[in-house]
């Protein structure tokens, strides 16, 4: 009988993995794990802790957002990724095209305001995410209920290196380097990292399921059934012989 790989689960910036709990208790047969950022104060920190993170024996990343692109740094250079899920990523974050991502001023102007309002900072960001305003406040109502920067897997220097991370990192030459199959899931209104980014990044890897979800940048809230359902899928035929 094959063993069961480890799935190695990444948040995006201020994110906690409780976004993965419905496919996550799909998979409950499944070893999971999840990299420590609380020791993060520069970009550089964050794919060192996933390294970390990951076992010597196969794995299978999920991430979303940030994470993805760190799940993608992992997968172009660490062989035990034998698959990877990644949720509303990109390649490169910042780009002049707003199809293509944002400006590196918002990155800029954030940090500031990060350092002097971090929990309204980070409110503002959610609140970007749902294409549908009601569903952004019930999710941080829901989600969030004892303050959006304790309960985020993120610590305050963490979150700033997260930014720097996003405004200094660009895959575009070792994506390719990605040989492992990959499940890649978008939601078709992303307004923070636009479905065109990542149709452009998904087009340059060699072995990709690229697939339209509706909705926003959360897809693991928004539209979580048809999420659940294609990455349970996806990690199941991914080691059957």
């Amino acid at each position: 009988m094959t063993a069961l790989p480890t799935i190695c689960w990444l948040p995006g910036w201020a994110g906690n993995n409780r976004l993965w709990a419905r496919p996550q208790s799909a998979l409950e047969a499944y070893r999971h794990l999840s990299p420590d950022y609380g020791g993060v104060t520069s970009p550089g920190d964050f794919i060192d802790g996933v390294a970390a993170c990951l076992p010597a024996t196969p794995c299978i990343l999920v991430a979303w957002s940030l994470g993805g692109m760190l799940a993608l740094e992992a997968a172009a250079g660490m062989p035990m990724v034998q698959g990877l899920v990644v949720c509303g990523g990109t390649g490169c974050f910042v780009n002049r095209h707003r199809s293509l991502g944002w400006p590196a001023s918002v990155l800029q102007r954030m940090q500031r305001h990060l350092a002097s309002d971090p929990a309204t900072t980070i409110r503002r960001f959610i609140a970007r995410m749902f294409a549908d305003p009601g569903m952004a406040q019930h999710f941080i109502d829901t989600t969030y209920p004892n303050g959006l920067l304790d309960d985020c897997s993120y610590n305050a220097a963490a979150l700033d290196a997260g930014l720097q991370y996003l405004a200094g990192t660009d895959l575009s030459d070792s994506i390719g380097n990605v040989r492992c199959p990959v499940l890649w899931l978008h939601g078709i209104d992303d307004r923070i990292c636009p479905v065109g980014a990542g149709r452009a990044a998904a087009g340059k890897l060699a072995n990709c399921q690229f697939v339209e979800l509706p909705g926003g940048h959360l897809p693991a809230f928004e539209t979580s059934d048809a999420l659940t359902e294609r990455l349970v899928a996806f990690v199941r035929n991914s080691h059957k012989t």
